[in-house]
């Protein structure tokens, strides 16, 4: 959070506030973990759609980031939504041109078959928008969180395995329901980090519904619940890459773990949020390890 009368210029801002001002982990982490489960069902897609995927999240992100700008102006608590709306008139013209340019791209360089399934996405981020813009009840923070894990989960790993192999049984079924998971827990400890701020700039989320104390014991629940999905993934799925996927959701959970453990050391600067979207750039990485593939 930003204090009163405190600079919002980009010059200003130390690297790691500007990597989550913009979203910019956020961008990387859904290209890595999208092209790590491209690998994991064999799918055969076109380069352009880790540009999709990239640019798509960060159009959502900003969008997001720029409504809430927008809504609260100079009273804005948070960094990344005092910024959005201080350099409203460059972010909004970029957001519609690689908004257009996306069109084109998926158009020009889709077959039709991925175009019905991205129509999918586009449903769902349709949906978030309307919906969550529009009921202010306090439900729908709760809903919201749950609603954007599960969708970050379709996009990262159903959608590269509509384009793949995957066959919908007990192994992949328990993937997926795992990094739906890990999204949830990840997304409640930032609505536990930013508890105060969204209460004072009246944002819908979990912790102000049920409070800040419930919602940690919330995600060790979904903690625990991961830990325990990952056991049955590890010892009875069956999965060509499977120890590279069982490896990086560890790496993942203790990340989420630490955060949790040493709340001040990660409170400060927002570091929770920087390591929070950090741990979707995880799998590539591992999976290039594992498997001794060189990109260059």
């Amino acid at each position: 959070m930003r204090s009163d009368g405190e600079a919002t210029s980009i010059r200003d801002l130390s690297i790691v506030s500007f990597v989550n001002t913009f979203s910019v982990m956020v961008v990387l982490g859904s290209v890595s973990t999208a092209y790590f489960f491209v690998q994991y069902f064999h799918a055969v897609v076109p380069l352009s759609l880790y540009w999709i995927i990239g640019s798509g999240v960060w159009i959502i992100y900003t969008s997001d980031h720029l409504l809430d700008g927008l809504r609260l102006k100079d009273d804005a608590i948070f960094l990344r939504h005092a910024i959005h709306y201080q350099y409203r008139q460059i972010l909004i013209p970029t957001v519609c041109a690689i908004a257009l340019f996306d069109v084109y791209v998926v158009i020009q360089f889709f077959p039709w078959w991925m175009l019905e399934n991205g129509l999918i996405l586009l449903g769902m981020v349709a949906i978030y928008f309307v919906l969550f813009w529009r009921w202010k009840t306090g439900l729908a923070g709760t809903v919201k969180e749950v609603f954007i894990a599960v969708m970050v989960a379709v996009g990262m790993i159903v959608y590269p395995g509509l384009c793949g192999q995957l066959s919908w049984d007990l192994t992949d079924l328990t993937i997926i329901a795992l990094f739906a998971v890990i999204n949830y827990a990840n997304l409640l400890i930032f609505t536990y980090f930013d508890h105060e701020g969204d209460q004072t700039n009246q944002l819908l989320s979990g912790s102000g519904i049920i409070g800040p104390d419930r919602i940690r014991g919330r995600i060790y629940s979904m903690l625990t619940l991961a830990f325990t999905l990952l056991t049955l993934y590890a010892f009875f799925g069956k999965a060509d890459l499977k120890i590279s996927a069982t490896i990086s959701v560890l790496v993942m959970l203790n990340v989420l773990l630490l955060t949790l453990q040493f709340e001040e050391r990660f409170r400060d600067q927002e570091w929770f949020r920087f390591w929070g979207d950090f741990i979707y750039v995880v799998p590539t990485p591992i999976w290039l390890f594992m498997n001794e593939v060189s990109l260059f």
